[in-house]
């Protein structure tokens, strides 16, 4: 379980800009799929991100399946 202080947890071998565009990705997926809208919200902790929609939150968590080589070494 990620630390209750400080904002997004660090992960090992997920930039913060993979994080911050999967986390928009899935925004717009949630949006599309419920026809609502769905912003990062400013007080995440203790997850990675907090999804907002009115009175709904939805907490994010971002990690990565594999390591970046990995698909590189299979093609």
């Amino acid at each position: 379980m990620p630390p209750a202080t400080g904002g997004p947890v660090e992960g090992p071998g997920v930039p913060e800009l993979e994080r911050a565009t999967a986390l928009h990705i899935l925004a717009a997926w949630l949006g599309e799929r419920f026809f609502r809208t769905f912003r990062p919200a400013a007080d995440a902790a203790p997850f990675d991100a907090l999804l907002a929609q009115r009175e709904r939150r939805v907490a994010v968590t971002v990690g990565a399946l594999w390591e970046g080589d990995a698909l590189a070494a299979r093609a």
